[in-house]
């Protein structure tokens, strides 16, 4: 493939590297807008962008209207009686309309107790919150969490 291809706008390129023992790597990359597309080896690699929250686990995090982020909270310290939760919201999320599916996920948490992460949105006002339950019989959430939070639009 010349240099020439490679640089023309709205292309997909790949690269085959095949190793030794029948083993192949390969990796894809989206158009020039950017790397909506990216796979590696089969898997596919989204971009997100990254927020930490601020002050408290409580404190709101501003998505600024993405659709896919990495949150790193602060520490919860959430109580294991009772099946008890913390909230916080995700502000300027546009998780509304048909065929909107939003997944949060747990992606890292190194601390005790049994956490479940859970959302809702709040059609409205552009928000999401999200709750993470404790549902340990006896230790409390103690440590930080890294989520993942993704807006699918289903058409």
């Amino acid at each position: 493939m010349s240099a020439q291809y490679l640089n023309q706008p709205n292309k997909n390129s790949t690269a085959i590297n095949v190793g030794t023992a029948n083993v192949s790597d390969s990796l894809t990359c989206g158009n020039s807008a950017g790397l909506n597309h990216t796979t590696f080896n089969g898997r596919i690699f989204k971009s997100s962008a990254t927020n930490q929250q601020l002050t408290s686990p409580t404190t709101a995090v501003d998505a600024n209207f993405k659709e896919r982020l990495i949150i790193n909270t602060q520490t919860f310290t959430t109580p294991h009686s009772n099946n008890n939760s913390t909230s916080f919201n995700v502000n300027n999320f546009e998780c509304t309309g048909n065929g909107q599916v939003v997944r949060v996920d747990i992606q890292e948490y190194n601390g005790g107790g049994l956490p479940i992460v859970t959302g809702r949105c709040t059609p409205s006002q552009n928000v999401y919150e999200i709750t993470i339950i404790n549902i340990h019989k006896s230790d409390n959430l103690d440590s930080t969490f890294r989520l993942s939070l993704e807006l699918t639009k289903f058409i």
